[in-house]
């Protein structure tokens, strides 16, 4: 397994390669979370999300680079959903604790 962390962004551009991948059947949205209101909505847009992260970190002068984009490779089915899923929870409590 790997996990990459890509470059920071002060745009939100990760948000709508995932949701290209999605979109063409080529990845899947497996866990939302953090979102608030979002998440008990359907039929959310990419523009959907960027508005609310664009407002959260607004709220943040120190907030330089609002996107973390990470990526977790596994070998075929190596892992779970489930498991993927506990692997980026992890991974994104252990990042944002290290600021």
């Amino acid at each position: 397994m790997i996990v990459k962390f890509l470059a920071k962004s002060k745009t939100f551009k990760g948000v709508r390669y995932n949701t290209n991948k999605v979109e063409k059947n080529k990845g899947e949205l497996m866990k939302v979370s953090g979102f608030g209101i979002l998440q008990g909505m359907s039929q959310l847009m990419p523009q959907d999300y960027i508005d609310y992260l664009q407002s959260i970190s607004s709220r943040n002068r120190q907030v330089i680079y609002p996107q973390l984009h990470v990526v977790i490779s596994a070998k075929g089915k190596e892992n779970s959903k489930e498991e993927l899923a506990g692997i980026a929870g992890t991974t994104m409590s252990t990042s944002s604790l290290q600021g």
